[in-house]
């Protein structure tokens, strides 16, 4: 008997230990099963994501071109019209740097010799010394009370682009913002990119091309270290037309219009050329492969292609292999097995 009660306490003992126990399973259980559901929502999400890259698709036309008229021809010129809305501009000068001994200091000397306005937009800027040498350029510009906007994709440099610059140019009272950023909610952007790379300075002078801002792409491609890209320095009327495209994307992703004298001066001839500038849209049938098919079917003497991203379509390689066929020069450059080696 004497027994009795420690049998009793140990029995209530036990009782509470295994209330414990099934409250801290019970409870482990609910945070086991919260985080199981984060993980498959998460994972849901990614699915979904993924499924609207792969889905949402560009429309794309079938080109089904002859050799009809050479591009010298006024045929030419009417059938990239018709498919291109930008009219070309007469009284151009352009020319080609190579590289970036070249592209770097005459953009960076552009930025400096600014008087007003400078509006720079880029798919990927890093924060090494070639891109902080541009950070560093519009800051100045800024700081110098002129309008100076910077227009930067959301993929491209939001990784790559170190906040601490992109608060020093907005410090100096450079407008900026990220084209589509990865912060926001909208899945449906997730593919839609901007690779315009455009620098307008004054509304007088402008650069165009395919070049990153990173010591990647400087020197004079001297080793695997070093890439090969090209830039276009472009005076006369059609500096305009860039104004133009990098008013698009700016007015799209700010919601300010650029307007007025200090944006889009008066422009005189630079030079004797004729050039219009094609501008694609995301998601779209796009005027560039148009033209460039129409180009492909009319040349005569030659094609040549430098891409670093070259995906031609089977009707273009049609077209190609066609020029080829009938004697046309067709010479096409791309990268080695990765793209990102020169």
């Amino acid at each position: 008997m004497a027994n009795r009660p420690h049998r009793a306490r140990d029995l209530f003992q036990e009782m509470a230990r295994r209330r414990r126990s099934d409250h801290w399973l019970n409870t482990h259980w609910w945070i086991l099963t919260l985080g199981e559901w984060i993980g498959l929502v998460l994972a849901l999400g990614a699915i979904v994501s993924l499924l609207c890259i792969l889905l949402i698709r560009r429309h794309t036309l079938e080109y089904h071109l002859e050799h009809t008229f050479a591009v010298s021809d006024p045929e030419f010129l009417g059938s990239a019209l018709a498919m291109s809305d930008p009219v070309p501009i007469e009284g151009n000068a352009i020319e080609v740097l190579q590289n970036g001994d070249e592209y770097f200091p005459a953009m960076l000397d552009a930025i400096r010799a600014a008087k007003k306005t400078v509006n720079f937009e880029a798919y990927i800027v890093y924060s090494d010394e070639i891109g902080r040498a541009f950070c560093e350029a519009l800051s100045e510009r800024a700081r110098a009370d002129l309008e100076v906007r910077v227009l930067l994709d959301g993929v491209g440099s939001s990784w790559s682009l170190n906040n601490s610059d992109v608060q020093m140019m907005k410090r100096a009272g450079c407008k900026f913002t990220y084209y589509h950023p990865t912060h926001s909610l909208r899945v449906d952007r997730t593919n839609r990119r901007s690779h315009r790379r455009v620098l307008v300075v004054d509304g007088r002078i402008a650069f165009t091309g395919g070049v990153g801002f990173a010591k990647r792409w400087g020197g004079h491609a001297q080793d695997k270290e070093h890439w090969r890209d090209v830039q276009l320095r472009v005076r006369g009327p059609l500096v305009a037309k860039l104004q133009s495209a990098f008013q698009q994307h700016w007015a799209k992703t700010s919601g300010e219009e650029l307007s007025g004298a200090d944006q889009f001066p008066g422009l005189t001839a630079a030079g004797n050329l004729k050039a219009q500038i094609v501008s694609s849209h995301s998601f779209s049938i796009a005027p560039v492969p148009l033209v460039q098919a129409v180009a492909f079917a009319a040349a005569s003497r030659r094609i040549w292609i430098t891409n670093a991203y070259c995906t031609p379509t089977p009707d273009q390689v049609e077209l190609l292999t066609k020029a080829a066929r009938r004697g046309v020069d067709v010479r096409i450059m791309v990268p080695g097995e990765n793209n990102d080696h020169r």
